[in-house]
């Protein structure tokens, strides 16, 4: 599987994959709601440090450019025995390749 997946490719049991923000925004999409495209590191390519910044760059090309939202996500977001509130970080109005890959890290 990709280091990085589109919304459109996050299956609806992706939570491990991606995290909760990515998984709802998948499921929003899913439902036909509008969501601005995007797309997600993987967890996995996350935690091993792995990320593909070559892959990164032409995903971000492949929208368009231009500021994006950088959201980091939790597998295990606000539930009946725990609330990670406050606990993301979220990056705005990135723009660039290398201010996105900043942004990714940190």
């Amino acid at each position: 599987m990709s280091n990085l997946l589109p919304l459109s490719a996050i299956p609806s049991d992706g939570l491990a994959l991606v995290g909760g923000k990515a998984l709802s925004l998948a499921q929003m999409l899913a439902a036909c709601l509008p969501v601005p495209p995007g797309f997600c590191v993987t967890t996995e390519a996350y935690r091993r440090r792995q990320l593909d910044s070559d892959a990164i760059r032409d995903a971000y090309r492949a929208l368009g450019g231009g500021p994006v939202a950088v959201r980091s996500s939790a597998t295990a977001e606000d539930g009946e025995a725990s609330s990670f509130a406050g606990q993301q970080e979220t990056y705005l109005g990135i723009e660039g390749d290398e201010a996105l890959l900043r942004a990714i890290e940190q």
